[in-house]
């Protein structure tokens, strides 16, 4: 199997084959959520946010696959309560939530048909119901699913052409679902936060230009990582015994104790960056997303998101495959995987990674597309069940039209992060710009990790000079 960074882009020279990649957007294409398919979870959506406002006088909100327009079309959909409420607690809330939609499905005249309606004692209680056929998941002031729905639409913003990000997480996620079942934390596998942040770090590395190269470097990562010796992060690999040092601390004076070397340097990058931006963006600085970028997206959403106090102190808990979370170094994202599934997740990946790699070499172009199709039979198999067919080329304006976020749907999760902390969130760049200056002072004493590099002061003085 082919390893080490160069070898990996040898291989990823030979993935720019044009018949294939055309082809695989054809698949994604058949993927992607169809405007009747999200003006009816849209409609959904309102009429059971209308209908608990009327009964309880709570608002939802909404994150994850569904507003990110990456869901599948077996996709639950993920919403909060935000409730202000100090006397309830968040399972008091759902309770209430809970009795309201049991009467509702009992209810002929109810405006909505609710069906199967469970709530479930964990350490995140959630309501589980079907609305009008669609699933639903209801927690209350769950944070951290907003905070990863806005930094995952920033990061696709950056880097354009035309949603590959996003485009890149419905192929992949496809992949694991139908073809590789490996998805679904529930079951002891990858959950869908595990897969997106995988995929953060090969946009750095290598330059990935078709959705069909990144799932070739998300196989090669599952397949070749060393997942017995080494964490996987953003910022790359960060050695294990580093890991079980690390906590936070919301409460106190700073946001991480014993930060690992990598990751502490990572944010650093991102705040020096942070702080020298002019608060306008070069049209260059779209459409590559350099480790520079990422350090400062990761910086300027993990400082707002980390030095609230939603959350009490945690530690990481180090597992059989550990993916450290961008916004909270604290959480680990494989922590639902389980040994058994950990072996099976890396038996898949590499078998099909070395069936890509065979498969590419073939010289007969329309031989080449016709195994590709054989070897994602059960993906085109799952689209012929659910949706019928519609394989067709989907051209660039279909795709923003497709995948572009709800504006009024991220305008609600803005402003009540905002509201929940005090700071700025996906705002634009100048006023980004104008906070972190103003509370610059500030945030120097929050962590000695992310105090500035010795000599800054002076760097500024002689500026000024």
């Amino acid at each position: 199997m082919p390893s080490g960074q160069t070898r990996n882009r040898e291989f990823f020279a030979i993935t720019e084959d044009t018949a294939v990649e055309t082809r695989v957007n054809e698949l994604i294409y058949c993927f992607l959520p169809s405007k009747k398919a999200v003006d009816s979870r849209n409609f959904v959506e309102r009429m059971l946010e209308q209908h608990l406002h009327r009964k309880l006088g709570f608002k939802l909100y909404f994150y994850g696959s569904t507003p990110l327009k990456t869901f599948l079309p077996s996709a639950d959909v993920d919403c909060i309560i935000a409730s202000s409420s100090a006397t309830n607690t968040s399972s008091d809330v759902l309770k209430e939530v809970y009795k309201t939609l049991e009467a509702a499905a009992k209810d002929a005249e109810c405006p909505i048909r609710v069906m199967d309606v469970q709530f479930i004692h964990a350490t995140v209680p959630v309501v589980k119901c079907i609305v009008n056929n669609i699933f639903f998941d209801i927690s209350s002031n769950q944070f951290a699913g907003l905070w990863a729905l806005t930094f995952l639409e920033q990061v696709d913003r950056r880097l354009s052409r035309f949603h590959l990000f996003k485009r890149s997480i419905v192929l992949c996620k496809a992949w694991c679902h139908y073809q590789a079942r490996i998805l679904g934390s529930m079951n002891g596998m990858l959950s869908t936060y595990a897969v997106e942040t995988i995929l953060l770090r090969p946009f750095i590395d290598l330059e990935l230009r078709s959705p069909f190269q990144v799932l070739c470097a998300f196989m090669s990562i599952l397949a070749t990582f060393n997942w017995d010796e080494y964490a996987y992060s953003v910022a790359g690999p960060v050695r294990k015994d580093e890991l079980c040092n690390i906590s936070r601390d919301v409460n106190g004076n700073q946001l991480y104790t014993k930060l690992p070397s990598k990751l502490n340097s990572f944010l650093k990058k991102g705040e020096r960056l942070a702080r020298a931006s002019s608060g306008i963006r070069d049209p260059e600085d779209y459409g590559v997303l350099s480790e520079g970028a990422m350090a400062e997206i990761i910086y300027n959403s993990h400082y707002v998101y980390t030095s609230q106090t939603l959350m009490p102190q945690t530690y990481f808990t180090p597992r059989e495959m550990d993916i450290i979370d961008p916004l909270n170094f604290c959480n680990n994202l494989g922590r639902s995987i389980s040994p058994l599934q950990s072996a099976r997740i890396k038996d898949v990946a590499t078998r099909d990674y070395l069936i890509i790699h065979d498969l590419l070499r073939v010289k007969n172009d329309k031989q080449r597309v016709d195994l590709f199709d054989l070897f994602f039979r059960d993906m085109w198999m799952s689209v012929t069940i659910e949706q019928g067919t519609k394989s067709r080329e989907c051209d660039h304006e279909d795709l923003d039209d497709l995948l572009y976020s709800d504006q009024r749907n991220l305008a609600q999760v803005r402003q009540l992060l905002l509201n929940r902390n005090g700071n700025n969130v996906m705002m634009g760049v100048n006023e980004k710009t104008r906070v972190l200056r103003q509370n610059n002072s500030k945030r120097r004493h929050i962590s000695p990790t992310l105090s500035p590099i010795p000599g800054q002061r002076k760097k500024k003085r002689r500026r000024r000079d």
